[in-house]
This record gives structure tokens, sequence and C-alpha cells, in this order.
């Protein structure tokens, strides 16, 4: 397959806050008309990297790693922004 992109957002076409209720509410099952581009659109977008376009570098491999730490930690998706990203490369 040709052009295929090496990392895409979700976009998953939800505001920060829709009235009472967080990203952190909502169950990404539910979600309605989900789409994908190769630019973020919003805060909510969800990034993902095609690893096996380029094979795994050692570094998504810990970055993987990192995601798996923190999920089982109780971290939801809403909790991966810049400031986790920046924790991950200050380890």
């Amino acid at each position: 397959m040709k052009n295929i992109p090496k990392e895409i957002y979700l976009n998953l076409g939800i505001p920060k806050r829709v009235f009472d209720i967080t990203r952190d509410d909502i169950d990404f099952n539910q979600l309605n008309g989900v789409g994908w581009s190769n630019d973020k659109i919003d805060d909510q977008d969800l990034k993902f990297v095609l690893s096996d376009v380029v094979g795994q570098t050692e570094q998504l491999k810990a970055y993987n790693d990192f995601v798996v730490r923190k999920l089982a930690e109780g971290w939801s998706v809403g909790d991966f922004d810049e400031d986790a990203i920046n924790e991950f490369l200050s380890l």
C-alpha cells in the first residue's frame, strides 16, 4: 500500500465539556461519527502512531510500555496530554 501515514489523529467530535460530562465519562464504544485526519482538529483528538510502517523503534516501544503502565495505574485517555508526553521524555 502506498502513502500510508505514519501518524493520524482520531477525531472524536466531542467538546472538552458537554454540559456536566467530561471526556473521561464517555465510553469510546458509544461514540458516533468518529473520524480521522492527518492533523489534530481539537484538544480531544487522540494521536495514533502506525509502528509497523517503519518498524518499532526502541523509543516507541518504551512509550507503548509507558502508556500501558499509566493505564494500569488508572489513567484514562484524557490524561495523555502534553504533560504526559513531557513526563515520558524526562525518563
